[in-house]
Protein backbone atom coordinates (compact mmCIF):
# COMPACT_ATOMS: atom_id res chain seq x y z
CA UNK A 1 0.00 0.00 0.00
CA UNK A 2 0.92 3.52 -1.15
CA UNK A 3 0.32 6.96 1.10
CA UNK A 4 2.14 9.57 -1.12
CA UNK A 5 1.80 13.19 -1.90
CA UNK A 6 3.74 12.99 -5.22
CA UNK A 7 0.39 14.37 -6.96
CA UNK A 8 0.13 17.26 -4.37
CA UNK A 9 3.60 18.20 -5.15
CA UNK A 10 3.15 18.06 -9.15
CA UNK A 11 0.50 20.34 -8.61
CA UNK A 12 1.91 22.57 -6.40
CA UNK A 13 5.03 22.65 -8.78
CA UNK A 14 2.72 23.99 -11.60
CA UNK A 15 1.73 26.81 -9.91
CA UNK A 16 4.70 28.22 -10.87
CA UNK A 17 5.42 30.41 -13.76
CA UNK A 18 8.14 28.94 -15.63
CA UNK A 19 7.56 25.44 -14.71
CA UNK A 20 7.64 22.29 -17.14
CA UNK A 21 3.55 22.41 -17.70
CA UNK A 22 3.94 25.29 -19.32
CA UNK A 23 6.82 24.88 -21.01
CA UNK A 24 6.93 25.08 -24.81
CA UNK A 25 6.81 21.20 -25.49
CA UNK A 26 3.50 20.99 -23.83
CA UNK A 27 1.84 23.96 -26.01
CA UNK A 28 3.42 22.50 -29.30
CA UNK A 29 0.72 21.55 -32.02
CA UNK A 30 -0.10 17.54 -31.45
CA UNK A 31 -0.78 15.54 -34.54
CA UNK A 32 -3.61 12.63 -34.38
CA UNK A 33 -1.96 9.93 -33.14
CA UNK A 34 -0.93 11.68 -30.21
CA UNK A 35 -4.35 12.88 -29.28
CA UNK A 36 -5.76 9.32 -29.52
CA UNK A 37 -3.28 8.97 -26.91
CA UNK A 38 -4.72 11.13 -24.78
CA UNK A 39 -8.07 9.92 -25.23
CA UNK A 40 -6.85 6.66 -24.30
CA UNK A 41 -5.33 8.08 -21.25
CA UNK A 42 -9.01 9.89 -20.72
CA UNK A 43 -10.49 6.50 -20.46
CA UNK A 44 -8.08 4.87 -18.63
CA UNK A 45 -8.49 7.48 -15.95
CA UNK A 46 -12.01 7.79 -16.11
CA UNK A 47 -12.50 3.63 -15.88
CA UNK A 48 -10.11 3.40 -13.35
CA UNK A 49 -11.70 5.92 -10.90
CA UNK A 50 -15.05 4.35 -12.20
CA UNK A 51 -14.21 0.74 -10.66
CA UNK A 52 -11.60 1.42 -7.92
CA UNK A 53 -13.07 4.02 -5.99
CA UNK A 54 -14.30 2.84 -2.29
CA UNK A 55 -17.14 4.72 -2.42
CA UNK A 56 -19.90 3.34 -5.90
CA UNK A 57 -21.19 6.68 -5.88
CA UNK A 58 -18.20 8.71 -6.48
CA UNK A 59 -18.47 11.31 -3.83
CA UNK A 60 -22.04 12.60 -5.70
CA UNK A 61 -20.45 13.00 -8.78
CA UNK A 62 -22.62 12.43 -12.00
CA UNK A 63 -19.18 10.15 -13.39
CA UNK A 64 -21.36 9.92 -16.65
CA UNK A 65 -21.86 13.18 -17.48
CA UNK A 66 -18.56 14.46 -16.48
CA UNK A 67 -17.31 11.82 -19.13
CA UNK A 68 -19.54 12.85 -21.64
CA UNK A 69 -18.79 16.44 -21.16
CA UNK A 70 -14.97 16.46 -20.72
CA UNK A 71 -14.19 13.59 -23.06
CA UNK A 72 -14.90 15.92 -26.08
CA UNK A 73 -12.08 18.56 -25.04
CA UNK A 74 -9.09 15.79 -24.97
CA UNK A 75 -10.99 14.78 -28.67
CA UNK A 76 -10.46 18.59 -29.75
CA UNK A 77 -7.13 19.44 -28.17
CA UNK A 78 -4.07 20.94 -29.88
CA UNK A 79 -1.79 20.43 -27.54
CA UNK A 80 -0.46 18.34 -24.51
CA UNK A 81 -1.74 20.72 -22.31
CA UNK A 82 -5.16 21.41 -23.47
CA UNK A 83 -5.76 17.57 -23.17
CA UNK A 84 -4.02 17.24 -19.76
CA UNK A 85 -6.22 20.31 -18.55
CA UNK A 86 -9.70 18.21 -19.05
CA UNK A 87 -8.30 15.14 -17.29
CA UNK A 88 -7.38 17.07 -14.26
CA UNK A 89 -10.83 18.62 -14.56
CA UNK A 90 -12.30 15.47 -14.10
CA UNK A 91 -10.19 14.42 -11.34
CA UNK A 92 -10.69 17.66 -9.90
CA UNK A 93 -14.64 16.76 -9.42
CA UNK A 94 -13.96 14.29 -6.98
CA UNK A 95 -12.40 17.32 -4.42
CA UNK A 96 -10.22 14.85 -2.77
CA UNK A 97 -6.69 14.42 -2.77
CA UNK A 98 -4.09 11.87 -4.01
CA UNK A 99 -5.55 12.18 -7.36
CA UNK A 100 -3.67 13.93 -10.22
CA UNK A 101 -1.61 13.56 -13.53
CA UNK A 102 1.98 13.36 -13.85
CA UNK A 103 3.20 14.77 -16.44
CA UNK A 104 5.24 12.71 -18.73
CA UNK A 105 8.72 14.23 -18.66
CA UNK A 106 8.20 13.87 -14.53
CA UNK A 107 7.20 10.51 -14.73
CA UNK A 108 9.83 8.85 -16.66
CA UNK A 109 12.33 10.96 -14.49
CA UNK A 110 10.40 8.88 -11.32
CA UNK A 111 10.25 5.91 -12.76
CA UNK A 112 13.72 5.76 -14.12
CA UNK A 113 15.73 6.67 -11.15
CA UNK A 114 17.47 3.39 -9.78
CA UNK A 115 16.61 1.78 -6.74
CA UNK A 116 19.58 2.07 -4.72
CA UNK A 117 21.64 5.07 -4.33
CA UNK A 118 20.71 7.36 -6.87
CA UNK A 119 22.37 10.39 -5.11
CA UNK A 120 24.71 11.02 -7.97
CA UNK A 121 22.39 10.42 -10.99
CA UNK A 122 22.95 14.11 -12.74
CA UNK A 123 19.55 16.22 -13.11
CA UNK A 124 17.32 14.18 -11.21
CA UNK A 125 16.03 17.00 -9.55
CA UNK A 126 17.00 16.57 -6.32
CA UNK A 127 18.56 19.49 -5.32
CA UNK A 128 17.83 20.67 -1.73
CA UNK A 129 18.75 23.75 0.15
CA UNK A 130 18.35 21.98 3.83
CA UNK A 131 15.78 25.08 4.51
CA UNK A 132 12.47 24.30 5.83
CA UNK A 133 9.78 27.35 5.49
CA UNK A 134 6.13 27.47 6.82
CA UNK A 135 3.50 29.98 5.83
CA UNK A 136 2.74 31.77 9.00
CA UNK A 137 0.37 34.85 8.92
CA UNK A 138 0.76 35.21 4.89
CA UNK A 139 4.63 35.26 5.28
CA UNK A 140 7.61 32.35 4.59
CA UNK A 141 8.43 31.81 7.49
CA UNK A 142 12.44 29.75 8.10
CA UNK A 143 11.40 27.05 10.29
CA UNK A 144 14.64 25.16 10.10
CA UNK A 145 18.12 25.06 8.55
CA UNK A 146 19.76 21.78 8.98
CA UNK A 147 22.74 21.83 9.96
CA UNK A 148 26.05 21.51 7.04
CA UNK A 149 23.43 21.87 4.46
CA UNK A 150 23.75 24.78 1.59
CA UNK A 151 21.37 26.67 3.27
CA UNK A 152 23.45 27.07 6.35
CA UNK A 153 26.21 27.19 4.67
CA UNK A 154 24.79 30.50 2.87
CA UNK A 155 24.07 32.17 6.46
CA UNK A 156 20.32 31.51 6.69
CA UNK A 157 18.78 31.02 10.18
CA UNK A 158 15.43 30.23 11.34
CA UNK A 159 13.04 33.20 11.92
CA UNK A 160 14.04 34.94 8.69
CA UNK A 161 11.69 35.66 6.28
CA UNK A 162 11.90 34.29 2.51
CA UNK A 163 10.29 36.95 0.05
CA UNK A 164 11.71 36.11 -3.20
CA UNK A 165 13.75 33.12 -5.19
CA UNK A 166 15.00 33.93 -8.61
CA UNK A 167 12.26 36.01 -10.14
CA UNK A 168 9.59 35.08 -8.17
CA UNK A 169 7.84 37.20 -4.97
CA UNK A 170 6.46 35.01 -2.06
CA UNK A 171 3.41 37.16 -2.09
CA UNK A 172 2.68 36.43 -5.62
CA UNK A 173 3.14 32.80 -5.36
CA UNK A 174 0.90 32.63 -2.54
CA UNK A 175 -2.26 34.98 -4.14
CA UNK A 176 -1.90 32.24 -7.05
CA UNK A 177 -2.12 29.62 -4.40
CA UNK A 178 -5.48 30.68 -2.52
CA UNK A 179 -6.77 31.63 -6.08
CA UNK A 180 -6.57 28.12 -7.15
CA UNK A 181 -7.32 25.96 -3.95
CA UNK A 182 -9.73 28.75 -2.18
CA UNK A 183 -12.13 26.16 -1.94
CA UNK A 184 -9.99 23.43 -0.75
CA UNK A 185 -8.83 22.17 2.55
CA UNK A 186 -5.19 21.40 1.08
CA UNK A 187 -5.10 25.19 0.91
CA UNK A 188 -2.53 25.44 3.49
CA UNK A 189 -0.34 22.35 2.86
CA UNK A 190 -0.20 24.00 -1.08
CA UNK A 191 0.90 27.27 0.42
CA UNK A 192 3.84 25.07 2.01
CA UNK A 193 4.70 22.96 -0.60
CA UNK A 194 4.70 25.89 -3.32
CA UNK A 195 6.76 27.57 -1.33
CA UNK A 196 9.29 25.60 -0.46
CA UNK A 197 9.35 24.10 -4.39
CA UNK A 198 11.17 27.74 -4.71
CA UNK A 199 14.57 26.74 -2.84
CA UNK A 200 14.81 23.37 -5.11
CA UNK A 201 15.75 21.93 -8.17
CA UNK A 202 18.32 20.05 -9.41
CA UNK A 203 22.05 19.38 -7.31
CA UNK A 204 24.25 21.72 -8.44
CA UNK A 205 21.64 24.77 -9.41
CA UNK A 206 22.48 28.05 -7.52
CA UNK A 207 19.28 29.65 -6.38
CA UNK A 208 19.41 33.42 -5.44
CA UNK A 209 16.47 34.09 -3.23
CA UNK A 210 16.22 37.37 -0.59
CA UNK A 211 15.15 37.09 3.22
CA UNK A 212 14.24 39.63 5.81
CA UNK A 213 16.92 38.73 8.26
CA UNK A 214 16.61 38.59 12.35
CA UNK A 215 17.36 42.77 12.42
CA UNK A 216 14.69 43.48 9.38
CA UNK A 217 17.41 44.08 6.88
CA UNK A 218 16.73 42.82 3.49
CA UNK A 219 19.81 40.31 2.52
CA UNK A 220 20.22 38.73 -0.73
CA UNK A 221 21.92 34.55 -0.71
CA UNK A 222 23.28 32.32 -3.67
CA UNK A 223 22.03 28.76 -2.32
CA UNK A 224 23.82 26.08 -4.53
CA UNK A 225 21.74 23.26 -3.88
CA UNK A 226 22.70 19.82 -3.13
CA UNK A 227 21.57 16.03 -2.69
CA UNK A 228 19.48 15.62 0.06
CA UNK A 229 20.69 14.94 3.32
CA UNK A 230 19.38 11.21 4.64
CA UNK A 231 19.21 7.80 3.49
CA UNK A 232 18.21 7.83 -0.41
CA UNK A 233 15.14 5.32 0.11
CA UNK A 234 12.67 4.22 -3.46
CA UNK A 235 8.73 2.83 -2.73
CA UNK A 236 7.39 1.51 -5.78
CA UNK A 237 6.76 4.60 -8.88
CA UNK A 238 7.11 6.93 -6.14
CA UNK A 239 10.33 9.13 -6.11
CA UNK A 240 13.39 8.95 -4.45
CA UNK A 241 13.20 10.19 -0.27
CA UNK A 242 16.15 10.68 1.51
CA UNK A 243 15.15 9.74 5.34
CA UNK A 244 16.57 11.52 8.05
CA UNK A 245 15.92 10.45 11.53
CA UNK A 246 16.46 12.47 15.06
CA UNK A 247 16.87 10.62 18.16
CA UNK A 248 17.98 12.89 21.22
CA UNK A 249 16.88 13.64 24.92
CA UNK A 250 15.12 17.36 24.32
CA UNK A 251 14.88 18.36 27.46
CA UNK A 252 16.50 16.12 31.21
CA UNK A 253 14.28 13.24 30.79
CA UNK A 254 12.32 13.63 28.16
CA UNK A 255 13.16 11.43 25.20
CA UNK A 256 12.38 12.91 21.42
CA UNK A 257 12.32 11.41 17.72
CA UNK A 258 11.90 12.65 14.30
CA UNK A 259 11.84 11.49 11.01
CA UNK A 260 10.85 12.88 7.85
CA UNK A 261 8.48 10.04 5.98
CA UNK A 262 7.18 6.58 6.63
CA UNK A 263 9.29 4.79 3.98
CA UNK A 264 12.43 1.92 4.07
CA UNK A 265 10.73 0.07 7.74
CA UNK A 266 14.10 -1.42 8.34
CA UNK A 267 15.24 1.83 9.02
CA UNK A 268 12.77 4.20 10.34
CA UNK A 269 10.76 1.20 11.93
CA UNK A 270 14.37 0.13 13.40
CA UNK A 271 14.97 3.61 14.82
CA UNK A 272 11.91 4.24 16.34
CA UNK A 273 12.16 0.80 18.20
CA UNK A 274 15.40 2.11 19.53
CA UNK A 275 14.54 5.19 20.79
CA UNK A 276 11.74 3.72 22.91
CA UNK A 277 14.37 1.00 24.39
CA UNK A 278 16.88 3.91 25.09
CA UNK A 279 13.93 6.12 26.66
CA UNK A 280 11.69 3.11 28.52
CA UNK A 281 12.15 4.95 31.72
CA UNK A 282 12.01 8.51 30.72
CA UNK A 283 9.75 11.03 31.94
CA UNK A 284 7.89 11.52 28.09
CA UNK A 285 8.21 10.70 24.97
CA UNK A 286 7.69 13.06 21.82
CA UNK A 287 7.27 11.71 18.47
CA UNK A 288 7.87 15.11 15.80
CA UNK A 289 5.82 14.87 12.93
CA UNK A 290 5.43 18.16 11.26
CA UNK A 291 6.64 18.43 7.82
CA UNK A 292 6.40 14.36 7.31
CA UNK A 293 3.79 13.65 4.15
CA UNK A 294 3.55 10.04 5.37
CA UNK A 295 4.74 6.67 3.45
CA UNK A 296 3.58 3.21 3.98
CA UNK A 297 0.41 3.52 6.29
CA UNK A 298 0.73 0.20 8.49
CA UNK A 299 3.95 1.66 9.54
CA UNK A 300 2.00 3.61 11.62
CA UNK A 301 0.21 0.71 13.55
CA UNK A 302 3.37 -0.82 13.77
CA UNK A 303 5.00 2.05 15.42
CA UNK A 304 1.81 2.02 17.98
CA UNK A 305 2.61 -1.27 19.32
CA UNK A 306 5.60 0.29 21.06
CA UNK A 307 2.76 2.70 23.01
CA UNK A 308 0.33 0.66 23.76
CA UNK A 309 -0.10 -2.40 25.71
CA UNK A 310 -3.50 -3.42 25.29
CA UNK A 311 -4.16 -6.39 22.13
CA UNK A 312 -6.21 -5.81 19.99
CA UNK A 313 -6.55 -2.21 19.46
CA UNK A 314 -6.83 -0.08 16.20
CA UNK A 315 -5.80 2.88 15.03
CA UNK A 316 -8.29 3.03 12.38
CA UNK A 317 -10.29 1.64 9.16
CA UNK A 318 -9.36 1.51 5.51
CA UNK A 319 -12.56 0.95 3.25
CA UNK A 320 -12.05 -0.45 0.13
CA UNK A 321 -14.63 -1.42 -2.85
CA UNK A 322 -13.52 -4.65 -1.55
CA UNK A 323 -14.18 -4.26 2.07
CA UNK A 324 -12.56 -2.97 5.37
CA UNK A 325 -9.01 -3.30 6.57
CA UNK A 326 -8.52 -2.69 10.37
CA UNK A 327 -4.96 -0.77 11.07
CA UNK A 328 -5.20 -2.78 14.31
CA UNK A 329 -2.03 -2.74 16.82
CA UNK A 330 0.43 -5.37 18.02
CA UNK A 331 2.34 -4.70 21.45
CA UNK A 332 6.03 -5.43 21.09
CA UNK A 333 7.84 -6.79 24.51
CA UNK A 334 9.66 -2.71 24.84
CA UNK A 335 6.18 -0.51 25.28
CA UNK A 336 6.81 3.21 26.49
CA UNK A 337 4.14 3.80 29.06
CA UNK A 338 4.71 7.30 29.83
CA UNK A 339 3.32 9.85 28.82
CA UNK A 340 3.45 10.56 24.50
CA UNK A 341 3.06 14.07 22.29
CA UNK A 342 3.01 13.87 19.21
CA UNK A 343 3.57 17.38 16.84
CA UNK A 344 1.64 18.27 13.66
CA UNK A 345 1.41 20.63 11.45
CA UNK A 346 0.08 21.19 7.78
CA UNK A 347 2.66 19.33 6.43
CA UNK A 348 1.58 16.21 8.10
CA UNK A 349 -0.02 14.14 6.12
CA UNK A 350 -1.32 9.94 5.37
CA UNK A 351 0.48 8.04 7.43
CA UNK A 352 1.75 11.39 9.75
CA UNK A 353 -2.67 12.02 9.95
CA UNK A 354 -3.63 8.30 10.71
CA UNK A 355 -0.79 7.87 13.16
CA UNK A 356 -1.81 11.00 14.79
CA UNK A 357 -5.51 10.58 14.83
CA UNK A 358 -5.41 7.49 16.28
CA UNK A 359 -3.29 7.85 19.34
CA UNK A 360 -5.20 10.79 20.23
CA UNK A 361 -8.56 8.99 19.28
CA UNK A 362 -7.14 6.05 21.73
CA UNK A 363 -6.32 8.46 24.44
CA UNK A 364 -2.88 7.70 24.46
CA UNK A 365 -0.95 10.79 22.75
CA UNK A 366 -1.69 14.37 23.01
CA UNK A 367 -1.24 16.66 19.82
CA UNK A 368 0.63 19.84 19.47
CA UNK A 369 0.98 21.80 16.54
CA UNK A 370 -1.05 23.40 13.83
CA UNK A 371 -3.85 21.17 11.95
CA UNK A 372 -3.14 18.80 9.61
CA UNK A 373 -4.68 19.07 5.90
CA UNK A 374 -6.52 16.11 5.53
CA UNK A 375 -4.86 14.54 2.66
CA UNK A 376 -5.45 10.49 4.36
CA UNK A 377 -6.06 8.29 1.20
CA UNK A 378 -4.30 5.53 0.13
CA UNK A 379 -3.11 5.71 -3.03
CA UNK A 380 -1.52 3.95 -6.58
CA UNK A 381 0.49 5.55 -9.54
CA UNK A 382 0.42 3.79 -12.80
CA UNK A 383 1.80 4.90 -16.33
CA UNK A 384 -1.05 6.06 -18.80
CA UNK A 385 -0.91 5.65 -22.88
CA UNK A 386 0.27 8.98 -23.52
CA UNK A 387 3.28 8.31 -21.42
CA UNK A 388 2.27 10.51 -18.39
CA UNK A 389 1.82 9.17 -14.73
CA UNK A 390 -1.75 8.88 -13.04
CA UNK A 391 -2.07 8.75 -9.04
CA UNK A 392 -5.34 7.50 -7.92
CA UNK A 393 -6.75 6.55 -4.13
CA UNK A 394 -8.49 3.55 -3.84
CA UNK A 395 -9.94 3.61 -0.39
CA UNK A 396 -10.85 6.32 2.29
CA UNK A 397 -9.48 5.94 6.25
CA UNK A 398 -11.46 6.48 9.53
CA UNK A 399 -9.93 6.72 12.29
CA UNK A 400 -10.79 4.82 15.52
CA UNK A 401 -13.68 7.06 16.76
CA UNK A 402 -15.27 6.97 13.44
CA UNK A 403 -13.80 10.36 11.73
CA UNK A 404 -12.93 10.76 8.06
CA UNK A 405 -9.94 12.30 8.34
CA UNK A 406 -9.93 13.12 4.55
CA UNK A 407 -10.81 16.91 3.82
CA UNK A 408 -10.68 17.28 7.80
CA UNK A 409 -7.32 16.52 9.40
CA UNK A 410 -6.11 16.30 12.94
CA UNK A 411 -6.69 19.14 15.09
CA UNK A 412 -3.99 19.58 17.76
CA UNK A 413 -4.83 19.23 21.57
CA UNK A 414 -2.89 22.29 21.89
CA UNK A 415 -2.43 24.76 19.00
CA UNK A 416 0.96 25.97 18.94
CA UNK A 417 2.08 28.03 15.78
CA UNK A 418 5.97 28.93 15.26
CA UNK A 419 6.39 32.77 15.58
CA UNK A 420 9.36 34.71 14.41
CA UNK A 421 10.61 36.00 17.60
CA UNK A 422 11.21 32.43 19.32
CA UNK A 423 12.42 31.55 16.05
CA UNK A 424 15.03 34.39 16.01
CA UNK A 425 15.68 33.18 19.74
CA UNK A 426 16.76 29.68 18.81
CA UNK A 427 13.61 28.01 20.61
CA UNK A 428 10.73 25.96 19.27
CA UNK A 429 7.09 26.62 20.68
CA UNK A 430 5.60 23.30 19.85
CA UNK A 431 8.28 21.27 21.32
CA UNK A 432 8.55 23.26 24.38
CA UNK A 433 4.58 23.14 25.20
CA UNK A 434 4.99 19.56 24.62
CA UNK A 435 7.74 19.53 27.35
CA UNK A 436 5.27 21.47 29.68
CA UNK A 437 2.69 19.38 29.77
CA UNK A 438 5.10 16.42 30.09
CA UNK A 439 6.59 18.00 33.56
CA UNK A 440 3.02 18.72 34.68
CA UNK A 441 1.84 14.91 34.38
CA UNK A 442 4.90 13.73 36.13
Amino acid sequence: MKLSIFGLLVCAFALLPGCRSAKSADLAPIDDARRQKHVESFDQVWTTIRDQHWDKDLNGVDWSAARDELRPRVQAAKTDAEARAAMLALIQRLKQSHFGIIPSEAYERVASLPSGDDSKTPGAGQGDSGIHVSVVDGVALVTEVEANSPGAAAGVRPGWILESAGKLEVADVLKRVDAAYADSSLVLAYRKLTTQQLLSGDAGDTVRATFLDGSNHRVKKEIVLATPQGKPAKFGNLPTFYLRTTVKEVSPGIGYIAFNAFFDPPTVSTAFKRAVEQFEKADGFIIDLRGNPGGIGFMANGMAGYLVSEPGTKLGTMTMRSGDLKFVINPQPTIFKGPVAVLIDEGSMSTSEIMSGGLKDIGRARIFGTPTPGAALPSRIEKLPNGDGFQYAFANYVSAKGDVLEGKGVTPDVEVKPDRKSLLAGQDRVIEAAVDWIRSKK
